[in-house]
């Protein structure tokens, strides 16, 4: 507003100054509002799914603004919510969510396939999540760029920092721990993976990692999982007995069975191990509500 950057001579000045101002940035909020309404109208008619993917479209014009992030980002969020859109096109057959989900790629790939945002050695298995949605988008384009990123992710998996038993660090500088949301967050794409391009050799690898954290993060009474598991025991917030963090969070329940979920859509229904997957995701689905003062 012009009227605070002058130096005025009469306090009315400045509040006339002020007002007229006020009154033209609220006239084109007013107007710049409406238009974005008529172009972003929302019909009554369709299905919540899509009404949710259109509010977030018109909240966030380009996906990778999605979180409110201002500049392009590869993250778990957009890994997330982009892999729904693309769950809605194939039900829909509507380019746009299609489009959507590709225009985040390629503003956070490169012409070389280089994820700029993403620095490999950080080892932080947050950032494999949004590996998801590169699956769909190699097959249907047979852009090389997508194929490129997805072996940069499998590569940090087979570098991951491990606790001693085999379970895959949160991050780098989270040495032994497991989270619960580590697992939703890398075991579907290592699943899809392992599949789709590896003939399914580390299938045992993936239910070792939901083992592991069965195991160890198990609370006997309740049958909850804690979120964290210190494997060292040397976190402050680590049992020194379990090396599981103080209490639940339900979040991460929702986080641990989504995994499970996620990855039963690409585990054969025939491999030795995918009985023990489908065992932990019903007994968790049990268990919340028998536990109800737990949530």
């Amino acid at each position: 507003m012009r009227g605070i950057f002058v130096k005025l001579t009469s306090h009315f000045h400045i509040i006339i100054m002020y007002k007229k101002n006020s009154y033209c940035l609220f006239f084109l909020l007013f107007v710049f509002t409406n238009v974005v309404a008529q172009i972003y109208q929302i019909p009554n008619t369709i299905k919540w799914s899509e009404k949710m993917a259109l509010s977030i479209m018109k909240r966030h014009p380009e996906a990778y603004q999605i979180d409110d992030k201002i500049t392009p980002k590869w993250d778990y969020v957009h890994g997330l919510v982009l892999n729904s859109f693309q769950k809605l096109y194939q039900k829909t057959n509507d380019k746009k969510y299609f489009d959507y989900v590709k225009n985040y790629a390629d503003a956070t790939i490169d012409s070389l396939g280089i994820v700029k945002s993403y620095q490999y050695d950080n080892f932080n298995i947050d950032m494999i999540a949004a590996g998801n949605i590169l699956f769909d988008l190699y097959e249907t384009t047979t852009d090389e760029r997508y194929l490129k990123v997805m072996q940069q992710l499998r590569n940090q998996l087979k570098n991951q920092p491990r606790t001693q038993s085999g379970g895959f660090w949160h991050k780098k500088i989270y040495p032994n721990q497991m989270w619960l949301d580590g697992l939703y967050m890398g075991t579907p794409f290592y699943t899809h993976y392992t599949t789709q391009f590896e003939n399914g050799k580390n299938l045992d690898d993936v239910a070792n990692q939901f083992k592991i954290i069965q195991a160890n993060a198990t609370d006997a009474t309740t049958g909850l999982l804690y979120h964290g598991w210190d494997e060292s025991k040397q976190m402050l917030w680590a049992n020194k007995t379990t090396g599981c963090s103080p209490n639940f969070w339900s979040r991460s329940m929702g986080w641990y069975m989504m995994a499970l979920v996620d990855v039963l859509d690409f585990f054969p229904k025939d491999h030795p191990r995918h009985k023990e997957l489908v065992n932990y995701l019903t007994q968790l689905a049990e268990n919340p509500t028998q536990n109800p003062d737990y949530q």
